[in-house]
């Protein structure tokens, strides 16, 4: 819900060299870069693998007729950063009629893996970063020129990305060659940007490359009448009084697109349709927390949570202990703003446990996303809902929002579908995230097909309490289940344009993949709480096994005799009873002696 900011490099020709590599005793190993010498020029690189290890050169200025030279010594500075002081087993670069040719001048020493970049291709005559939607950079006068290999950098919401173009027919329309382009780009991103409203698109303006950011998280979209039917049942929009723990004054958050909104428009119909919601916990995880030494000690710092000033002032912690004090201020305010913190292992988490609208910013340039621990695992951009703005105040308007999930809760299985305005453009059924189906349930035994996500509960007794159960629920593994339906939902359909797995080109392949990763990962946490219910049994069953060997050893000293005690106390009484006869016979015997001396 932030402009987004878009900016570049130059277009540079990537020109592989051709290989000739020994290991022998006589032959020396070199790379040769067709027709090249004569575009040498400052701030060209040549990547590189020497003895196994891979490195970059960046040619320095110099004087014409001395190109050789230059490459030289960006070799050897390359291979020397690496601590590697080369003596004869120096790399070397000459011309040999036009073409560029690097030797690794001593034998079992290989030079492999070579390209050389040509800096001074195409020039990005322009560029723009932020200043609203839509921020572009142009790359002049290329259309014609484009080949494989080509290469450009572009900066994208902080984070630096290599597009590389892949192969492009001479006869290539304007569209075909765009179309490489735009694979270029999205194969850049992937799997750190997220692809969609986002993308970077690639258009050509005359001649020139244009490459332009589209909106970053547009404000979720409304429940509005018409967009969301449960069991037959139409619910209702959501209303303004729906959600009243909303903070109005940041224009990326939409109250009535709120999940406290959505899950209040879906309650008020419960009694109809059977199925009530929740608002899941909005949470906001910081991934790195880095360059504390740009903090001066002894300042007091302020973000804002919700338009709620948090100050924390900086005593030269580090890192660990200054998460716990960010942790510690923001649970003072915890029941101003009822937003609870955390220090994790590597960032600030912050959770509000009512699915409220979240916003965190900050409204001074000394401080960032990264020293506050709220930045990515790059620790150059902010996560979702964090941003800042040097003397943005309390009231920002333009800081970005994050919203909570809903979770659908059913004793009986349900549906789910679109509501009169169905999949047209002014339904929000899908935009809300919404997925027409049925959910819950039992195996219907009919025709032997499951009903996702639950097709049946084993449930154990464990205790003498009747409420000490434990239950295992069996998620659906069927064709259109939650687990593997991304993968599975088609696999009947033979119209293959209508299929919603395809492998036909690059983009759509790796959807797939992903799909796939996303079934495996389910799969893995069905198998994960069927092992930790299969554990909590088995311990179960060692813990009732010895209080059963408890009771029973208790019982035993109740009930049974105990012979050897038994058996001593007896032999002791007849001792005893022995011995007092002894001494009263030979009391009687001395008595007898007395009454003889007396006679």
């Amino acid at each position: 819900s932030a402009p987004p900011t878009l900016s570049g490099s130059n277009l540079t020709e990537s020109i592989s060299s051709t290989l000739v590599n020994s290991n022998g005793t006589t032959t020396f190993s070199t790379a040769t870069f067709t027709g090249t010498f004569a575009k040498i020029s400052e701030g060209d690189r040549i990547t590189f693998e020497y003895d196994g290890v891979t490195y970059t050169a960046t040619i320095g200025s110099f004087t014409a007729g001395d190109e050789a030279d230059a490459v030289t010594d960006a070799l050897v500075a390359a291979v020397s950063s690496n601590g590697l002081t080369l003596g004869l087993d120096k790399l070397t670069a000459s011309n040999s009629s036009g073409d560029l040719v690097i030797t690794a001048d001593v034998t079992g020493k290989n030079i492999t893996a070579a390209t050389y970049i040509d800096a001074d291709a195409y020039i990005v005559t322009s560029t723009s970063a932020g200043g609203g939607n839509g921020a572009t950079m142009t790359i002049a006068d290329v259309k014609d020129d484009l080949e494989a290999g080509f290469t450009f950098d572009f900066s994208y919401q902080g984070q630096t990305f290599t597009a590389t173009l892949g192969p492009i027919s001479d006869t290539a329309t304007d569209p075909q060659k765009l179309a490489v382009v735009q694979e270029a780009i999205n194969t850049a991103l992937s799997g750190a940007v997220p692809l969609g409203f986002d993308k970077v698109m690639a258009v050509f303006d005359d001649d020139d490359l244009v490459l332009t950011a589209g909106t970053i998280g547009d404000t979720p979209a409304t429940l509005t009448r018409g967009d969301l039917v449960i069991n037959g049942i139409e619910i209702r929009a959501a209303l303004a009084s729906d959600d009243n723990s909303f903070y109005g004054n940041t224009t990326s958050s939409n109250r009535l697109g709120s999940a406290i909104a959505i899950a209040a428009a879906i309650n008020a119909n419960t009694a109809l349709t059977g199925v009530r919601a929740e608002a899941n916990p909005t949470t906001i995880l910081g991934q790195k927390v880095d360059d504390l030494d740009a903090l001066a000690a002894g300042t007091t710092y302020n973000f804002y949570i919700n338009g709620t000033a948090i100050s924390v002032l900086y005593s030269g912690e580090e890192n660990e202990d200054w998460l716990l004090k960010l942790a510690d201020r923001v649970n003072t305010e915890a029941a101003n703003i009822n937003v609870m913190a955390t220090a994790g292992k590597n960032g600030l988490n912050l959770t509000a446990k009512d699915g409220r609208n979240l916003s965190v910013w900050s409204d001074t340039s000394q401080i960032t996303a990264a020293q506050l621990g709220l930045a990515n695992s790059t620790g150059f951009s902010a996560v979702a809902g964090v941003s800042g703005e040097p003397g943005a105040g309390a009231n920002w308007n333009g800081a970005t929002t994050v919203y909570a999930t809903v979770n659908l809760i059913s004793e009986k299985a349900f549906t789910v579908a679109p509501g009169t305005n169905g999949y047209k453009a002014v339904s929000n059924f899908t935009k809300l995230g919404f997925n027409e189906g049925t959910f819950g349930g039992t195996v219907n035994e009919a025709d032997s097909k499951m009903s996702p996500p639950r097709t049946g509960r084993l449930t154990f007794h464990v205790g003498a309490s009747a409420t000490q159960t434990i239950n295992i629920d069996f998620a659906d593994y069927g064709a259109k289940g939650p687990i593997t339906g991304d993968i599975t939902s088609d696999v009947e359909n033979w119209n293959n344009e209508k299929r919603t797995n395809r492998i036909d080109n690059a983009e759509s392949a790796r959807a797939v993949l992903a799909n796939i990763d996303n079934a495996l990962d389910k799969v893995n946490g069905n198998r994960a709480v069927m092992g930790a219910v299969m554990n909590r049994l088995d311990y179960i069953m060692e813990n009732l096994s010895n209080v059963s060997m408890n009771t029973s050893a208790s019982r035993s000293q109740i009930e049974d005799a105990d012979y050897a005690k038994a058996s001593t106390e007896l032999a002791r009484t007849g001792i005893m009873q022995q011995a007092a006869t002894a001494i009263l016979a030979q009391a009687n015997m001395d008595q007898q002696t007395v009454l003889k001396l007396l006679g």
